[in-house]
């Protein structure tokens, strides 16, 4: 989880989460012979017509697979609070036994260690305002008067001040934190991506080509690439959003392009055009690209990477993707929203040195 900064007045701390995996064990007889009756069932009937539960699933399935995705949302936000909590709780432990050795080492109560720390944290109104001169910059103005958060300012910046305290401690006392966070198995193979396939760093992007915040990531992605060349890899993964009415057929679309060797130039051509991507639309951006447009066309129609994205958006959903842009870098940091390049870099920067 990272850890707070000065930087931001409210944190997201987000994690990652963990895929299913098949347990590998295969469904008896008699299991496969009643999932088909369950299928078979007449759900309704009437007038010499028959309705079974397959056909009905049928029908429903966009909406299930919708409800499928919240429920992956949903457990994947249960595992990130899980994890919160018993990471919060273990320091909790680990900086009661430190102040324990403090007091200790200095001959005092662990009650005078307390009443030290809490000396040493304390907020002058000089730096509550110059703080709060700085949320207001960052933020655009946009924060409430001084006076109406002056006392949950406070208490941020003492919060953050004692964190860094015990950070410092456990630093002097070697202590090392072996609880491992949950992490996906996110597959990317087959994946649009840029960089070398053996960077240190690789950064997974889940966006939607309709969505205006992944517009914003474009040119960002793009200086990071070129920033740190052989360091970084980039991959697009799909999350079309069932907001969006054209999202969808244009991941296929890009997947088409993909397949003849420019989804990167057909990517910043939809995101340039969002207003335009119809069926239509798609297949005029790939006639200008010099794309094979019955082959493209073909592709579209057919199809063929409609469960591909399904699958990009399942992978999303396990990871606790709720919106877009997305990112996850080195299956280790979890970023969510239309963040600047300085987020982005200090992420990198961070998996590089580990």
């Amino acid at each position: 989880m990272r850890s707070g900064t000065m930087r931001n007045l409210i944190f997201v701390l987000a994690t990652i989460l963990p895929a299913c995996a098949n347990s590998g064990v295969s469904k008896s007889t008699n299991t496969v012979k009643a999932e088909n009756e369950a299928k078979d069932q007449i759900v309704a009937s009437f007038d010499g017509i028959k309705i079974t539960m397959s056909q009905l699933q049928k029908e429903a399935q966009d909406a299930l697979e919708q409800l499928k995705l919240q429920k992956m949302q949903l457990e994947a936000q249960y595992q990130k609070n899980e994890f919160r909590i018993l990471e919060f709780t273990l320091l909790d432990m680990i900086n009661k036994k430190i102040i324990e050795l403090e007091a200790k080492k200095k001959g005092v109560k662990p009650e005078d260690i307390e009443k030290e720390i809490a000396e040493n944290i304390k907020v002058s109104d000089e730096e509550l305002q110059k703080t709060y001169e700085e949320q207001k910059t960052l933020s655009g103005g946009r924060i409430p008067p001084f006076d109406q958060v002056k006392d949950r300012l406070r208490q941020w910046v003492e919060t953050n001040k004692r964190e860094e305290y015990f950070k410092s401690l456990r630093e002097k006392y070697g202590v090392k934190i072996n609880l491992k966070k949950p992490i996906p198995k996110i597959d990317i193979t087959g994946a649009p991506s840029l960089g070398p396939e053996n960077a240190p760093v690789t950064i997974i992007e889940f966006s939607d080509f309709e969505c205006p915040f992944c517009k914003r990531m474009v040119e960002t992605l793009k200086q990071i690439h070129n920033n740190y060349k052989d360091k970084v890899k980039i991959v697009y993964k799909h999350f079309p959003l069932s907001i969006h009415k054209n999202a969808f057929i244009a991941a296929e679309a890009s997947m088409c392009a993909h397949e003849q060797g420019k989804f990167w130039e057909m990517h910043d051509k939809m995101f340039e055009d969002q207003a335009n991507l119809s069926k239509d639309a798609l297949i005029s951006k790939a006639e200008s690209l010099g794309l094979d447009s019955n082959k493209f066309k073909q592709c579209l129609e057919s199809g063929k990477y409609k469960e591909y994205v399904k699958r990009d958006m399942m992978d999303g959903a396990r990871a606790g993707v709720s919106g877009t842009p997305a990112f996850i870098i080195n299956n280790e940091t979890f970023i969510s929203g239309a963040v600047g390049y300085d987020r982005l870099a200090e992420a990198i920067d961070q998996a590089l040195k580990q």
